[in-house]
């Protein structure tokens, strides 16, 4: 038996060399060798090193390893009376200032809003609120534009502006409200539309009838101007091809549109007592209009290039206008001469009524001062301003000259409750394929 299993055997082919490795590297026989520790198996690790699979193996058996439990946790200490008292009074301190800031944030937020609200109504006002002139109360005014020249005159005659260029009445040229205490539209039914709360009872401070504007010669085939044609008539020849071309501009955008299809509704309910049908026969003009959102000063400027009054007519066509932009027409000559038809069985005007909003109405300086304003435009003496911008005065005695309009036509009607559902109806038509 070899001493070891790397020991060199006698038939070794380095058997030779034998006694030299014995020498120099003793082997220690297998039999003398220690005996080799028993074998572990996994059963034993698992029952050695790991712990018990259930609660009820336990406390461990001998031979395993204790597991480490750590000990209950110690309830929390309750506070002493005193300490807990001193907290909570603490605590209830804090709170009470806390109610007593948001409080006072509250009420101040609260005096600020009545203070604005009483200052400028429920209207949103332009720049800074309770502006002054010389220490005066200023009446801040949106006029429209076809009236603000006007009006600043009017408002310069009662004194308004002072010394240092500060105005009493500050006035803003805008067709829609800008913000302030007074709105100058060129109708009522634009605060119908915006839903513009104003003071009972507003003045008017000129007028401007709502006319269609038509090439002279086809206006004297309907019997102009001794005789004016009707909606009812206008509403026919469109429908039979008698009327080559009618456009409006949008009730939404527009004065004369907004007037002009008011206008129709009020002429077609004249026609029949069932609602329904006028309706139908309203919104039948509508729906025949070569253009519904037409701009009456882009049709005017259209007009004025035009040579031909036949070709004019069919290029263009008819189209409801303010007095005004026809009076301002007529100034310069034209190839084609427009006649203003006044319609014989509706007719509204742009007004320009003075609405306060009703903070103003119950401040007596601004009251004053808005009072003043409107009696200057009223006197006879300023009827020459108005009337040299176009407008007639607001009693009517005073009416611009000009070719193509008439002195005289039949009362205006007031406009109706639905003023703003009707706009919105008359806008969003679509006509059917």
């Amino acid at each position: 038996m070899r001493p070891s299993p790397w020991a060199p055997g006698d038939d070794d082919e380095y058997s030779d060399y034998r006694e030299e490795y014995e020498e120099e590297n003793p082997y220690v026989p297998v039999e003398n060798l220690p005996p080799a520790p028993p074998a572990r198996t996994v059963a034993d690790e698992r029952e050695t090193w790991l712990p018990p699979l259930y609660p009820q193996e336990w406390p461990p058996e001998p031979g395993r390893r204790d597991w480490a439990v750590p000990p209950p946790a110690e309830p929390p200490a309750v506070p002493q009376a005193d300490e807990a008292n001193g907290r909570s009074s603490a605590t209830a301190w804090w709170i009470a200032v806390g109610v007593i800031i948001v409080a006072l944030a509250v009420a101040a937020g609260v005096l600020v809003g009545l203070s604005l609200a009483a200052r400028g109504g429920e209207q949103p006002a332009s720049g800074a609120a309770g502006a002054t002139c010389g220490g005066r109360e200023v009446l801040r005014t949106t006029a429209a534009p076809e009236i603000a020249p006007a009006v600043e005159q009017a408002a310069a005659d009662i004194g308004a502006n002072q010394a240092g260029g500060c105005k009493l009445v500050a006035v803003t040229a805008q067709p829609q409200y800008a913000g302030g205490e007074a709105w100058i539209p060129a109708t009522a039914a634009w605060a119908s539309l915006a839903k513009f709360q104003y003071a009972p009872e507003p003045v008017s401070l000129a007028r401007s009838p709502i006319v269609v504007a038509a090439p002279r010669p086809f206006a004297e085939s309907l019997g102009w101007p001794g005789k004016q044609p009707t909606w009812a008539a206008l509403a026919a020849g469109l429908n039979a091809g008698q009327v080559p071309k009618l456009s409006m501009g949008s009730p939404l955008t527009d004065t004369a549109g907004l007037l002009a299809a008011l206008e129709v509704q009020s002429a077609m309910a004249r026609t029949t007592n069932d609602p329904g049908n006028a309706q139908m026969r309203a919104l039948s003009v509508r729906a025949h209009l070569a253009d519904a959102d037409a701009s009456p000063a882009g049709l005017l400027e259209r007009m004025g290039q035009q040579s031909d009054p036949a070709r004019a007519l069919r290029d263009v066509g008819l189209f409801p206008v303010t007095e005004q932009d026809l009076w301002g027409y007529a100034k310069t000559r034209h190839p084609v001469a427009l006649a203003g038809i006044y319609p014989a069985d509706a007719i509204y005007e742009a007004d320009f009524p003075l609405l306060l909003t009703p903070a103003a109405a119950r401040d007596g300086e601004l009251r004053s001062l808005a009072t003043r304003l409107g009696e200057r435009m009223r006197a006879k003496d300023f009827a020459a301003v108005l009337t040299g911008r176009g407008l007639r005065s607001a009693a009517g005695d005073a009416t611009p000259s000009g070719d193509g309009l008439a002195a005289q036509y039949q009362a205006p009607l007031d406009l109706p409750a639905t003023t703003a559902e009707w706009a919105a109806t008359w806008a969003k038509y679509k006509r059917l394929a």
